[in-house]
């Protein structure tokens, strides 16, 4: 009687679990995934190792076609691009993780620290408008997940600076589950692909 307690409390303990997805930005994106003291790299992944033969093939193959000479952007435009497409890219890494785990996921860590700045002041007011804009999209994302207001680790900054010269962006996003929220997603997706694959195309 008493083992079958201590089996269960010890199977409820590992389901109460939390599993934490941290997305962070500082000079690169990292995605890691972590449970208690368990760390594992989700992004970037390991760099391969570099194939001189592949390598050579590909730039004979590159030789052989025509050249196109495209327009340069100037710096303006490609740091424009740049930090939108920044802070896209994180977006669009926490949505994969909201649409796989919508109804057991929520924000434990939200800080975005943007800070836009160029040598020029009307560079600077254009630019912060584009991130402006990319933040926006991220910041209703995550209040979508969890109402912001209630976390309490949570600092958004995003401001222009007309002094310095170079922008600064520092993210850090944690995104939280229960290990049995995350069982209960998987079965279910396991179920509907069965569903799908199996089940359905017998009846018609």
């Amino acid at each position: 009687m008493y083992i079958l307690l201590a089996i269960s409390a010890l199977i409820f303990l590992v389901l109460a679990l939390r599993v934490n997805i941290n997305v962070k930005y500082e000079d690169e994106l990292t995605v890691y995934l972590r449970v208690l003291f368990v760390k594992i790299k989700l992004f970037p992944q390991k760099s391969k190792k570099f194939n001189a033969k592949k390598y050579e093939e590909k730039l004979k193959k590159n030789q052989d076609k025509p050249s196109v000479k495209l327009k340069e952007k100037s710096e303006a435009d490609k740091e424009k691009a740049e930090l939108s497409e920044t802070i896209s890219i994180i977006t669009d890494t926490v949505k994969v993780f909201f649409k796989a785990f919508s109804k057991h996921l929520h924000v434990k860590l939200a800080k975005i620290h943007v800070t836009v700045a160029t040598p020029d002041a009307a560079k600077t007011a254009i630019l912060y408008g584009a991130v402006s804009g990319a933040a926006a999209c991220l910041l209703d994302l995550l209040d979508e997940i969890t109402n912001l207001d209630k976390i309490k680790n949570s600092s958004i900054v995003i401001e222009p600076d007309f002094v310095a010269q170079k922008s600064d962006v520092r993210i850090n996003i944690t995104l939280s589950m229960s290990i049995l929220g995350a069982l209960i997603t998987l079965v279910k997706t396991l179920l509907k692909y069965i569903n799908l694959k199996y089940i359905k195309p017998k009846g018609n």
